[in-house]
């Protein structure tokens, strides 16, 4: 969308240098057309200028907002929200809920921010709204709904929008959805299922399952297992995340279903091991992992997965992959194994600090930059000095940060003399990595 609003007008003339106690209506018009900045002194000047207009003035200034648009728009809401008053509210809520010319969305936006700035918008006038006949008065009224967020007000606006769940227009339904994602009250889930089974855009899809996200509820997941199918893969992304939120059983099947279908992308197992009965998808992923005719993608993922469970049979086929030929496979082991725990999985997690294959160390290094291990800490510092790529540098130090031992700040600060002063990104971890380590931990 073009900006419309703030497209400002050539050139600087003013009137003259006093403030004009005389007005006349083309001397207002005027005053508005060469105004250049909202946030000035010439602004000031009008402001004063439409004020000392008494009564006439915002009638005045509605008949000029009438015929305007963009940046001279702007100013007058701007004029008639610092006037203030019924009368000026009441012009700025017919431009906010009713006014349909290019750049009316932006200049909506303003005014309900000039709304809020001068006391809250009000749920009663947006209510009203909702019942008009145009679907774009109801979108806007709703929309603006979701502004609101006083606990007083949020009853009364659930009650009013939830019969808006069938709305013939499907713009109206997605700015009902947006106001139902931010109440946590369970009347909302049935008719954010209605939307969603009339939605047909991604966006719109998208928009509900973030709902569920924030408000899970079981009752949902029917509505939301067919979008494991969809045919975009945000969608998809989405709709697996809501239903790890959930964390239905009945989910479990779909999940499985799509990590094998995908088993490149992260989200349905990252939705899987959320999910209340995990512990029966074991027998099925370590098949998976134990298949050598399986796609080494799907039993890389099979292993990343694993590694969130307790079964003793997953530490035992994860520590084998761990040492096996298959680089990719290796890798997704070990961070399995990392997840684990316990003492002998995470020396085999170690000792891959220094794989001989680079993507295969850079990623084991990466999991100790949110994992802390006191046993990593000394392989860690001898990379500092092994490791000539800068990446595999910069990931070391992060690593070592986050493990908060101060033994590496000497080596760290030799580093420093060794490190190319155009390397800007690696000498910044470094020394904020020494500046870390050297301050005492809070008791």
């Amino acid at each position: 969308m073009n900006n419309h609003l703030w497209r400002k007008p050539p050139g600087k003339r003013f009137i003259n240098d006093g403030v004009i106690t005389r007005p006349t209506p083309d001397e207002l018009e005027l005053m508005i057309d060469i105004l250049e900045e909202v946030e000035s002194p010439e602004y000031d000047r009008l402001l004063e200028y439409a004020a000392a207009r008494g009564a006439t003035a915002v009638p005045r200034l509605a008949a000029i907002l009438e015929k305007s648009q963009g940046y001279r728009a702007l100013v007058v809401v701007c004029l008639l929200s610092d006037l203030g008053g019924d009368q000026a509210h009441a012009v700025l809520y017919e431009t906010l809920l009713y006014r349909n010319w290019p750049g009316d969305d932006q200049l909506a936006d303003e005014v309900a921010l000039k709304l809020e700035k001068n006391g809250g918008l009000s749920a009663a006038r947006l209510i009203a709204a909702l019942a008009d006949p145009r679907a774009e008065v109801r979108a806007r009224a709703a929309w603006y709904l979701h502004w609101i967020t006083a606990p007083a007000d949020l009853p009364r606006i659930v009650e009013a929008v939830l019969p808006m769940a069938a709305d013939p227009d499907a713009h109206v339904r997605d700015c009902v959805a947006t106001v139902l994602r931010q109440v946590s009250d369970a009347r909302a889930v049935p008719a954010l299922m209605t939307i969603l089974r009339q939605a047909q855009t991604p966006s719109h899809k998208i928009n509900v399952l973030s709902a569920f996200e924030q408000m899970p509820d079981r009752r949902a997941v029917h509505e939301i297992v067919p979008l494991l199918k969809d045919a975009d893969a945000w969608v998809r992304a989405r709709a697996a995340s809501a239903l790890g939120a959930i964390g239905d059983e009945q989910a479990l099947a779909p999940l499985l279903e799509s990590i094998v279908d995908e088993p490149e992308r992260t989200f349905a197992a990252d939705a899987l091991v959320k999910l209340d009965r995990f512990d029966h998808a074991n027998d099925y992923l370590i098949a998976i992992l134990e298949d050598d005719e399986q796609p080494t993608a799907l039993r890389a993922r099979a292993a990343e997965i694993l590694g969130h469970s307790r079964d003793a049979r997953t530490t035992a086929i994860l520590r084998q992959c761990a040492c096996g030929p298959d680089d990719r496979l290796r890798l997704s082991a070990l961070v399995g194994l990392s997840k684990l725990g316990d003492p002998e999985s995470m020396q085999l997690v170690v000792d891959a600090i220094t794989d001989p294959v680079s993507w295969v160390r850079r990623g084991v290094i990466e999991v100790f930059t949110t994992l802390k291990c006191r046993q990593a800490v000394a392989p860690l510092i001898q990379g500092l000095e092994q490791m000539i790529n800068s990446v595999d540098l910069y990931y070391v130090v992060m690593a070592l940060r986050h493990q908060g031992d101060p033994r590496a700040v000497a080596p760290l600060q030799t580093l420093i003399d060794y490190t190319h002063p155009a390397n800007v990104e690696l000498l910044e971890a470094i020394h904020t990595t020494i500046a870390e380590l050297q301050t005492p931990p809070r008791r």
